[in-house]
């Protein structure tokens, strides 16, 4: 009875921390693009919106896509030591190839170091996501949470302060990377015992054989995302990338707040499914989608009611013609929460290839129908366009899902 009710009170904990930790980490994009067109206009704006969400895209090499795998590493497959090893590899592979990206992107030298120190600044989620895998790991969901939220929080003021005070964005790009850098760093590594490195070839090896499909799926669900875009940044103008980013910022804000608020569920769903309790790991899952439904529909709501005067309010531009376009993505936005969903279980209970299917398959469509509809139609082909590759992505990983599951009844009714 002790144990039940002090579990319970653990994971209330773990819960409510990781939520106020995701909503800081979720919300920071949107508030960093406020300041930016606040205080430097539309153009720089557009920028800096597209050096974020490519920043976003190089996160996925520096995490790849371990977080999951980390944190449902029940049996210590791998130590510490060796994710942290891992961890030295990846940012490094962010960074190169940022910099190779940016070689061949044929920007000038502004935009190119604002691209650059965005993805620095990003860095320090891939650095700090090492440690906090570790404390969910050992039941601490909590404090990577606090930790979460306090780095977030002075990263961005840092970053406001800056921006305000000089007016140069390249500044507080350069000097806010760099101390959020250090930050993440200094907070984190006190909570960790007996740190060190473990770079053995072999074990490193193993680790990255078994997260690649993951870091691949995870790599070409932000491609999907950035897929519109990349297409306007080609075809259109930065006014219009401003724009677009703003309108895209609630509903990519749902699927971060998705991927942060399940993570407390992650360990459970693992050890429900190598228990074979189908029955209720199933449960879990139909509430976790519930809850997405209700979410969904409430953001609509509210979206369709108020949203487009808030953002306008927020960031000081006039958003009023675009409430087809602002619904569609908001309504993408509640399919990629159930996306996010469907990936981290699917993580959890050891599918990476079939989750690296369903990206690549979706990955390769947006390839296709991005440029077509914003070339055609122009922002509202980019909104229509992300909201059938997402809705495409969640009926894949739905499918996988089931036919998992089926497989592992009909396994247990044969044994």
């Amino acid at each position: 009875m002790h144990d039940t009710v002090l579990g319970q009170s653990s994971f209330k904990k773990d819960f409510i921390w990781n939520i106020i930790g995701s909503v800081c980490a979720a919300g920071s994009s949107i508030i960093y693009l406020m300041v930016v067109t606040r205080v430097v206009g539309d153009s720089l704006g557009g920028i800096f919106s597209y050096a974020y969400a490519s920043a976003q895209l190089m996160l996925t090499i520096g995490r790849f896509g371990m977080r999951a795998f980390q944190a449902t590493d029940l049996n210590q497959q791998f130590s510490f030591a060796s994710y942290l090893a891992s961890r030295v590899i990846t940012c490094a592979l962010m960074l190169l190839t940022d910099l190779i990206f940016l070689g061949f992107s044929g920007y000038d030298i502004y935009k190119f170091q604002i691209m650059f120190w965005v993805c620095v600044l990003k860095m320090s989620d891939a650095i700090e996501d090492i440690f906090h895998g570790e404390m969910q790991q050992k039941g601490r969901l909590y404090l990577a949470g606090k930790l979460l939220a306090a780095r977030n929080i002075l990263s961005f003021l840092i970053f406001s302060v800056i921006l305000i005070m000089t007016a140069d964005l390249l500044l507080a790009c350069l000097i806010s990377a760099i101390l959020s850098l250090l930050i993440a760093i200094i907070i984190n590594i006190k909570f960790i015992p007996r740190l060190h490195f473990d770079f053995s070839f072999k074990v490193l090896k193993s680790l990255f054989f078994l997260c690649i499909p993951l870091f691949l799926s995870t790599f070409f669900s932000l491609y999907i995302y950035n897929s519109p875009k990349n297409a306007i940044d080609r075809l259109l103008n930065y006014e219009i990338q401003t724009y677009y980013g703003i309108l895209f910022m609630p509903a990519f804000v749902i699927n971060l707040f998705s991927e942060f608020a399940f993570k407390p569920y992650l360990t459970s769903l693992a050890s429900l499914w190598i228990e074979e309790k189908i029955t209720n790991f199933l449960n879990k899952i139909k509430q976790l989608f519930l809850l997405i439904i209700v979410f969904t529909i409430v953001t609509l709501v509210v979206g369709l009611l108020i949203g487009l005067p808030i953002l306008s309010w927020i960031y000081g531009i006039d958003l009023s013609p675009y409430l087809k376009e602002f619904m569609i993505l908001l309504l993408g936005g509640g399919f990629g929460a159930g996306a996010w969903l469907l990936n981290n279980v699917l993580s959890a209970i050891r599918k990476p290839k079939e989750l690296f299917l369903g990206y690549l398959v979706t990955s390769i469509t947006a390839t296709i129908i991005a440029p077509i509809l914003v070339k055609q139609y122009g922002m509202i082909g980019a909104a229509v366009s992300y909201l059938i590759t997402i809705f495409l992505l969640f009926a894949l990983l739905t499918c996988i899902l089931v036919i998992a599951v089926n497989r592992t009844k009909i396994n247990r009714i044969n044994n």
